[in-house]
């Protein structure tokens, strides 16, 4: 019969004890850096499909309300043809925002 000492009962337990307040601890510091993400899938097509009128003054005005708002865009032509010629001032705030290029900008544009 094997038996086992209050000294083997306490080293087993300190050892448990110290996992886990190792995995408290990495999961907290974990959980302190973690970034919360949203994909959302837009409008595909842009003109020939089904993009609203009203996307490119919405685009701008959240851009400038949210600062840490980031977009990825890709549209074609045709599309910031329209866009310039039905909303001509939220094409023009849209075309700043994609001219800054550099890690601060708001907007990755890639040409269709």
């Amino acid at each position: 019969m094997m038996v086992v000492s209050f000294l083997q009962i306490n080293s087993c337990m300190n050892l448990f004890v110290k996992w886990f307040a190792g995995c408290i601890i990495l999961l907290s510091f974990q959980m302190s850096f973690a970034q919360k993400a949203y994909f959302a899938d837009g409008y595909h097509g842009g003109i020939y499909g089904h993009i609203p009128e009203w996307q490119t003054r919405f685009m701008v005005d959240k851009l400038n309300q949210f600062p840490d708002w980031r977009i990825n865009l890709e549209l074609e032509p045709e599309s910031w043809d329209t866009i310039k010629r039905k909303d001509l001032s939220a094409y023009l705030e849209f075309r700043k925002l994609i001219a800054d290029q550099t890690v601060s900008g708001k907007i990755e544009y890639e040409v269709c």
